[in-house]
């Protein structure tokens, strides 16, 4: 039986690929020096878990671009 993750039931593969993605952009904005807010991190592991779309990982998104990144960060 294949394994399902989170409220929209996704499968082991595309938890995979979404993992992977995520994992990607964090690298690469790190990289650069940058600082990822904390409630970004939330919005990516609800995508990641299956628990939010990616219209509603956006739109999540959205409502924290302009947020400190500092803010929350211990």
């Amino acid at each position: 039986m294949t394994k399902l993750y989170g409220k929209h039931q996704i499968t082991e593969a595309e938890h995979l690929k979404r993992a992977k993605a995520v994992n990607y952009a964090r690298a690469s904005t790190e990289l650069d020096g940058l600082k990822i807010h904390p409630r970004y991190i939330e919005i990516f592991q609800m995508y990641v878990n299956g628990d939010i779309t990616n219209e509603e990982k956006a739109q999540l998104q959205s409502e924290v671009r302009f947020l400190d990144p500092q803010e929350g960060q211990n």
